[in-house]
């Protein structure tokens, strides 16, 4: 059955910050996370989840491998059990509640543990971050896009670690961007690459379209179909089901064979997986409005919009610790999944269509302006060039009628363009004619116009 959603609030801080001169920036971070009981309808975070323990399922596996007499060290597990495990140990689940599942518990069993195999006794799914632990921590750099901007906001090192070799005779070097950001101007049709902590490794995200929010044009990206694909780099060998097991267990640079709890990642309720895994697991049943990942990125800014990104972690168990449950059959189970989510408000969108796309229309406009004033300047000197013929033409029409007709009163005929045209201003006086105003002379100097520019994150 699952439960839920306990919903929290995340905050990310970073401090420390430096830029060197070879466009990198270097900085120390933590995010906490706060619980919104608002937001968390029906729940609590004191309620009791039964699920498999986890912990002392790795400390079998590390007992499992290290000793070869294995079964009398089982025996003797029994008995630890019903000891130790404070009635909240039953086989290989537990009863505990969800802040101690998410946020840790010391588990008294693990403790006894000790005395067989190195085990931490204390267990957490996730980690609430601190100032002092963030300053513990190995620096974070990321590319600046200063020498090449399509690298921006890549991540160059992660705590300290700029590889994982803990794969397949593989070695992943940390690249891509943490999602949040990318490069600017973003073709339609780009992939791009992010790195998921959680899996120790970059994936592929390819566009699917465009969407829209508060009228801000989006592009949709989602998980490249082929990171489904069966990868021995990464032993990958279930359709759809990250295994994080060997980094997890033995740390981005430890030995590759090293023996520990089962670690998977998926999509929620074995989206985008094999079959058999949903089908194993009473009411599971993929809905990908609820369950796909998706990032929506703002192409002219690079600036993630809108993103949601889930991930289900699973763990695997089987026969081999029929001594401690009896009916133990090889499953992949689910232990709970997570969402981060969140968006830009409208007010961030006003102001990225007032200040950005503004700028950017006047500077496509920009662009073109060369051509306009050369259009506009070739008309100017093509009117020049005809403004003197059309104006001449004009004065002699009236000449040649008000000459004519002057001169027919007294029996002559005059043709525009001869010598008798300067008797016209004469004859007339002479005949009591008014003179007609000439037309305003062309001086062929443009307009005083000006080009139209249009106004243009539960």
């Amino acid at each position: 059955t699952e439960m839920g959603p306990y919903t929290y609030r995340a905050y990310f801080e970073n401090f420390g910050v430096e830029f060197d001169y070879a466009g990198m920036m270097s900085y120390r971070g933590y995010t906490k996370y706060i619980f919104q009981p608002d937001l968390s309808p029906g729940v609590a975070e004191n309620d009791t989840v039964v699920t498999l323990n986890l912990p002392f399922l790795g400390a079998l596996i590390e007992l499992k491998a290290r000793y070869k007499h294995f079964h009398w060290l089982m025996d003797r597990i029994s008995y630890l059990i019903e000891r130790w495990g404070q009635g909240k140990a039953m086989g290989l689940f537990m009863s505990r509640r969800v802040e101690e599942l998410l946020w840790g518990y010391l588990d008294p069993l693990l403790y006894r543990l000790q005395d067989y195999v190195d085990v931490n006794p204390e267990f957490s799914l996730m980690h609430n971050g601190s100032v002092d632990v963030a300053l513990s921590d190995e620096l974070t750099v990321i590319n600046t896009g200063a020498a090449n901007l399509t690298a921006l906001c890549n991540i160059e090192q992660l705590r300290g670690v700029s590889n994982v070799s803990s794969w397949n005779n593989h070695t992943e070097m940390v690249r891509g961007t943490d999602g949040a950001h990318f490069h600017p101007w973003m073709a339609d049709n780009e992939t791009m690459t992010v790195w998921v902590n959680e899996l120790f490794r970059a994936v592929e995200l390819s566009p699917i379209g465009s969407v829209e929010k508060d009228g801000v044009r989006l592009l949709r990206y989602e998980l490249d179909p082929s990171m489904a694909n069966a990868d021995p780099r990464f032993y990958q060998y279930v359709e759809g089901l990250f295994n994080a097991t060997s980094p997890t267990v033995a740390g981005p640079n430890g030995p590759s064979d090293q023996h520990g709890l089962p670690v998977y990642f998926s999509l929620p309720h074995y989206c985008h997986a094999a079959s058999n895994l949903a089908e194993g697991v009473n009411g599971l049943k993929c809905n990908l409005t609820r369950h796909e990942l998706y990032i929506d990125v703002e192409p002219v800014t690079g600036q993630t919009w809108r993103a949601a990104k889930r991930l289900m972690m699973s763990s695997e168990f089987g026969p081999d610790f029929k001594s401690v449950d009896a009916h133990l059959n090889r499953t992949i189970l689910p232990i709970f999944w997570i969402e981060e989510s969140g968006e830009a408000s409208a007010a961030q969108a006003e102001v990225l269509n007032d200040r950005v796309f503004k700028i950017q229309r006047l500077i496509q406009m920009s662009g073109q302006l060369p051509i306009m004033l050369a259009i506009l300047l070739g008309t100017i000197l093509l009117f020049i060039t005809i403004a003197p013929f059309v104006a001449r033409k004009k004065r002699w029409r009236p000449k040649m009628v008000r000459g004519g007709q002057a001169l027919a009163q007294n029996g002559a005929h005059t043709e525009p363009g001869t010598s008798d045209d300067l008797e016209a201003p004469l004859i007339q006086r002479r005949n009591g004619t008014a003179s007609q105003p000439l037309p305003p002379s062309l001086d062929g100097s443009p307009s005083n116009g000006k080009l139209p520019f249009q106004k243009a994150m539960n």
